[in-house]
């Protein structure tokens, strides 16, 4: 009887693992969705002239930072949002990036000081590496999707 406990053990605990990691990535891949939405509904609610703008350095791998300065340029989030540990955010695609949001409603993308019209956010966990979701941002809508990565590539979730 221990021996089938022992085995049953020693086979579900990586699934669970894994499971409880992809739980934890799609949780994270949810709170920077959420944030970007959140900048661009307040940018247009307190109509900031200069925009609000979230800097890939405000994205850290335990949470999104509420950046109050500098005054003419906040991330106008309303609080910080923590992700689940074990969260990795991969560098590749968005360091450097900034996301700057107007009152019209309109998004601009920033690679240093050169506009680019998409921007992806990839996510993972350590505890499921190979299950990466990512964030997509396309300008000048401000359109916000997910989506998994597969084969480098931000690939949209369908909705039906």
């Amino acid at each position: 009887m221990i021996i089938i406990v022992g085995i049953l053990a020693a086979v579900t605990t990586p699934s669970l693992a894994g499971f409880v990691g992809q739980q934890q990535t799609n949780q994270a891949t949810s709170e920077v969705q959420a944030s970007i939405l959140e900048m661009v509904r307040e940018t247009q609610r307190t109509n900031i002239e200069e925009g609000c703008k979230l800097l890939s350095s405000d994205i850290t791998v335990t949470r999104i930072i509420r950046r109050f300065t500098p005054a003419t340029n906040p991330n106008c989030l309303l609080n910080s949002r923590s992700f689940p540990p074990g969260t990795t955010i991969a560098d590749n695609n968005f360091n450097g990036v900034s996301i700057v949001a107007y009152g019209t409603g309109n998004v601009r993308i920033l690679s240093g000081t050169n506009p680019i019209s998409i921007a992806s956010i990839q996510l993972s966990n350590t505890k499921s590496p190979a299950f990466q979701r990512c964030v997509q941002v396309a300008a000048p809508q401000g359109l916000v999707r997910t989506g998994r990565m597969i084969g480098g590539t931000c690939v949209i979730d369908q909705i039906n």
